[in-house]
């Protein structure tokens, strides 16, 4: 070979040599490694749940056997990930063995979708499934599934006046209604507790017993009372002056007592009427009237 040519080999070689090693040396991205022997997936979830209602939902931590400090559901309106405070909301906090199936109700907060995760933490280390979403509907009015018949009570009857008090007690029919009457009116007895009235007793007559005075002016007392049905019994006596010769007579629609003369007396006995009785006092046989005097009805 000519120096020329040698020189120009060489630095093939070497060029090739060195290419060769570049590609040898290429570095390679390392296989994400996940822990040995644990796992944590959803083996129950609906795709979908109506606004209002909770979905359940379930999971199951398998592995190698031990215990499971802690294990929930972790959710959001938003995804998130697979980190504790990724989630604004949790199930309630689970414990048990490996392997276990998990059970707990997911409530959304608002129309839209709701995603989580089920999480579980053994050994101190956290562990989290795929994140599952779940549909979350608005809640429809008029359709089959949801719209039931809504059942009202119809105007019932009045109760009927109640009865008279007797023994303590008085009664009258009332209608109920409700859903343990099918929404229907149904009579009923209602009693209640009552006082029967007391009859007021008639006053027992009394004997009565008055004196009254009169002259020519007037009677002393003018007005006396008495209870219907008492026995009344009036002394009537003239005074001595003011007193025309002639006396008086006291005339009534009970009694007339005829001509007393001045100083004398007359005794008038009667049951007493419901109306006041009336007295008059006129002149002897000359109809001229002088003074009257009353027995006023109490």
């Amino acid at each position: 070979m000519t120096p020329v040519t040698v020189k120009t080999f060489f630095i093939a070689l070497v060029s090739t040599l060195f290419l060769t090693g570049c590609v040898q040396q290429t570095p390679v991205t390392p296989t994400p490694t996940v822990p040995l022997g644990i796992a944590v997936e959803f083996t129950s979830i609906p795709s979908e749940v109506d606004f209002g209602e909770s979905a359940s939902v379930s999971w199951k931590v398998s592995g190698n056997p031990g215990s499971i400090s802690e294990t929930r559901i972790l959710f959001d309106k938003q995804p998130g990930q697979a980190v504790l405070t990724a989630y604004s909301t949790t199930t309630s906090a689970q414990t048990g063995t490996i392997p276990q199936t998990f059970t707990a109700s997911v409530q959304p907060t608002a129309v839209g979708f709701v995603f989580m995760r089920a999480y579980a933490k053994i050994d101190g280390k956290d562990y989290f499934s795929g994140e599952e979403k779940v549909e979350v509907e608005a809640y429809e009015e008029g359709t089959e599934e949801q719209e039931e018949e809504v059942k009202t009570c119809p105007a019932c009857l009045a109760p009927s006046d109640w009865s008279a008090c007797e023994n303590g007690t008085q009664a009258r029919e009332n209608f109920k209604c409700s859903a343990e009457t099918n929404f229907l009116c149904q009579p009923f007895q209602e009693t209640q507790a009552c006082e029967e009235p007391v009859e007021p007793q008639p006053p027992i007559p009394a004997n009565v017993e008055f004196t009254i005075e009169f002259d020519d002016a007037g009677f002393y007392p003018n007005e006396v009372q008495a209870s219907e049905g008492d026995t009344v019994k009036i002394t009537f006596q003239q005074r001595t002056t003011n007193i025309g010769f002639g006396g008086g007579d006291l005339i009534s629609e009970l009694f007339n007592s005829g001509t007393i003369p001045p100083g004398g007396t007359y005794v008038a006995q009667f049951a007493m009427p419901g109306t006041d009785v009336k007295v008059d006092n006129w002149w002897p046989n000359k109809a001229v009237y002088k003074a009257s005097f009353f027995v006023r009805v109490k």
